[in-house]
């Protein structure tokens, strides 16, 4: 029952209070209701209004749960306080008659006082307290003083008191029924998760304050949220309560939406004053909820025994209201080996509306594509197991061409550079990387690597070599480069060169020449090869240009010459035809840097005395001549021919066709098709055409081809 005591300033008759209070405990001055009240309460003020709520009927030594409410809505009051008490007919406070305080009250001799001034909410204080029927039926007036300070002190800005011409009655009836005394009016479930169930205990909440038993009936719940509040198994006494006893109440409250949630439960008994009600609440907040930001994850890819490290950003994200609890995080299934996780592992907590990145790893031990799955452990349903995280183990193929590179003769204390373009090129499907390169050591301190290093060339990427030669002595230099890079078989490259000497090689002539020489005989000549350098020099070579008449005689093993000394080799010229003959001899010795070496030779082929030179074809005849394709060649010699032949000359001295005479024959001809030994048709030209027996040569005639 709510009743509103109009606010009046009253006159108790002069009954006073059996006992004073300090100021301390709430009350200031006198402690007599009195006409004189306004002196300590200050005047009252009509805008401040005392409400009592709650039922005015109790069975003798019954309790019931009262609400004082006081209200101003003067935004400039922040706190207040309330006096309480118990009076009877004659409004005279009696030891029998009992106020017992709730939160935030406190009870001195038989009266309510605040323990402390309470906050103002919007313009409202409120205080639960309890009152004691006495053993005997009656009425009991109930008296409220209330302030409200703009502070917490003891003066009072605007008071208000109840009066006596509309008191709060309670009336006291004889107790021959149940009385059903609900000891809590609200209860309040806090924050709750969308879809999850807390349960809340009322213990002793129900009391049998009456002289029979009391029943439980029937309860139900009202409100807009009535369907997420419901009682617990065995929530509700199935039995009689009896006189005295009390019983708990057990409820729960499941909330479906977000928000704050309420209802009313009302429970009905035997008892008199209706049914007893409480006001639920609690707060529905939606639980944590796991999403990630895709299914298929792609790592990237990474050499064999290399590792690719990826962030996914915004991985993990928490829709919720509640945080996010992931426990566990981590790899499964396949190629799980290969994968890792370096940056965000678990444990973690997401609040909401916030995401988690993670970092994973990859690192293949072969090649090929590679997966597994990321299973999650979290305070909510996990994904499903079909979050796939990709890469692929990938590997060079690094090569090097040419696998030797020749610097050739470089003079001593001089560098050349070389750049080898392509070089390296990178067939393979992952990057290659070279770290650098080394040397074994052979004669490493002539060669050095100018190619930065360290470098990675990217599948089907090429790379120019540069690399330096100086040579600090004459002779021959070689050395391995090895190639250290991530390539699954080693690369190398063999680098050589030659160091050389300007002027360490003298000839003993530029030219030499043989004079006449009957054609047929062999003249040799010795030429010097002087070397004045400090260290051996090879003769890799020595040819003829310009005549094979000419010849050089060379060991078969190339010649070495000594340091600060001297060799010669022998040239040769054997004459095939009348007339001067020369050509040039070239020596390649490459110690010294102008090498090779050239000098001229000459000679002239004579007849010996028993030639005959057949000038009017008497002795040998060709038809015709000049030749275009064909020519008859006829032998008419006037004594026979021993070991006889005939042999056709370029003007070079070199014999191109040859043809034998059969023995003991004087006269003998044939068909020449203007072919060689090999059966290819010769140039056109001058050729000289020797007879030949065991006398050496006979017959020499020029014959010319025209083509």
């Amino acid at each position: 029952m709510k009743l509103r005591l109009l606010l009046l300033v009253i006159s108790l008759l002069g009954l006073q209070f059996s006992t004073t209070f300090a100021t301390g405990d709430g009350f200031t001055g006198p402690t007599v209701w009195q006409t004189g009240c306004g002196t300590c309460h200050g005047s009252q003020n009509a805008n401040t209004t005392i409400t009592i709520e709650g039922t005015n009927t109790v069975v003798t030594s019954g309790t019931i749960l009262l609400k004082a409410v006081v209200t101003n809505a003067s935004p400039s009051l922040t706190v207040g306080g309330i006096n309480i008490t118990a009076l009877n007919q004659m409004n005279v406070i009696q030891p029998g008659l009992q106020v017992v305080p709730g939160s935030g009250l406190k009870l001195v001799s038989n009266q309510l006082t605040h323990s402390a001034f309470k906050p103002i909410n919007q313009g409202v204080i409120e205080y639960d307290f309890e009152f004691v029927a006495p053993a005997t039926t009656g009425s009991v007036l109930l008296r409220v003083a209330a302030c409200m300070n703009v502070s917490d002190a003891n003066a009072s800005n605007f008071d208000q008191w109840s009066s006596t011409a509309n008191p709060f009655i309670i009336t006291i009836i004889e107790n021959t029924q149940p009385n059903f005394l609900l000891k809590q009016s609200s209860l309040n479930f806090g924050t709750v998760g969308v879809g999850s169930n807390k349960v809340q205990t009322l213990s002793g909440v129900i009391k049998n304050t009456g002289n029979s038993p009391l029943t439980i009936s029937t309860s139900n719940f009202t409100g807009d949220n009535s369907g997420e509040f419901k009682i617990a198994p065995n929530g509700l006494p199935d039995s009689p309560i009896a006189p005295g006893d009390s019983a708990d109440v057990i409820l729960e409250f499941k909330p479906t939406g977000s928000g704050v949630r309420t209802a009313i439960f009302s429970i009905n008994s035997n008892a008199q004053g209706g049914p007893r009600n409480i006001a639920l609440s609690g707060i529905g907040k939606l639980p944590a909820i796991l999403v990630i930001n895709g299914t298929q994850f792609v790592v990237g890819n990474a050499n064999v025994s290399k590792t690719v490290t990826k962030q996914f950003v915004g991985f993990i994200k928490n829709t919720g209201e509640e945080a996010l609890n992931v426990t566990a995080i981590g790899f499964s299934g396949n190629d799980e080996t290969m994968f890792g996780i370096t940056g965000g592992n678990a444990p973690f907590t997401i609040l909401p509306s916030d995401s988690h990145a993670i970092s994973v790893t990859f690192t293949p031990t072969s090649k090929g594509n590679k997966s597994t799955f990321l299973a999650i452990a979290a305070n909510v349903e996990a994904p499903p197991a079909d979050l796939v995280f990709t890469g692929v183990g990938t590997e060079p193929s690094l090569k090097v061409t040419p696998t030797t590179f020749d610097f050739g003769n470089v003079s001593i204390s001089e560098t050349s550079t070389q750049s080898i373009n392509n070089a390296f090129t990178n067939t393979g499907n992952g990057p290659a990387s070279i770290s650098g390169f080394t040397l074994n050591g052979g004669t490493s301190s002539s060669f050095n690597v100018l190619t930065p290093s360290p470098i990675v060339i990217d599948n089907g990427a090429m790379l120019p070599f540069v690399v330096s030669f100086t040579p600090t002595v004459t002779g021959d230099f070689m050395d391995t480069i090895n190639v250290i890079s991530d390539n699954p078989t080693p690369v190398t490259l063999i680098v050589k060169g030659k160091g050389v000497q300007a002027g360490a090689i003298t000839l003993s002539s530029s030219q030499i020449t043989f004079g006449e020489v009957v054609v047929g005989q062999n003249l040799e000549l010795a030429l010097t090869i002087r070397n004045s350098s400090s260290n051996p020099c090879e003769v890799t070579g020595a040819t003829v240009n310009g005549s094979s008449a000419f010849s050089v005689t060379m060991p078969p093993v190339p010649p070495i010459i000594p340091a600060m000394d001297s060799i010669t080799i022998n040239i040769n010229f054997e004459p095939t035809a009348e007339g001067v003959v020369s050509a040039n001899v070239t020596a390649t010795i490459p110690c010294d840097q102008n090498s090779p070496f050239t000098l001229t030779v000459t000679g002239t082929g004579k007849l010996p005395s028993s030639v005959i030179t057949d000038k009017n074809n008497s002795f040998v005849s060709v038809t015709p001549n000049p030749i275009e394709v064909n020519a008859i060649i006829a032998i008419n010699s006037n004594e026979p021919l021993k070991n006889g032949s005939v042999s056709i000359y370029d003007y070079q001295g070199r014999e191109i066709y040859s043809i034998s005479i059969p023995e003991n024959n004087q006269h003998f001809s044939f068909n020449w098709n203007t072919t060689d030994n090999r059966n290819n048709v010769i140039s056109s030209g001058m050729y000289s055409l020797v007879v030949r027996d065991q006398l050496n040569v006979r017959f020499v005639k020029s014959i010319s081809v025209i083509k």
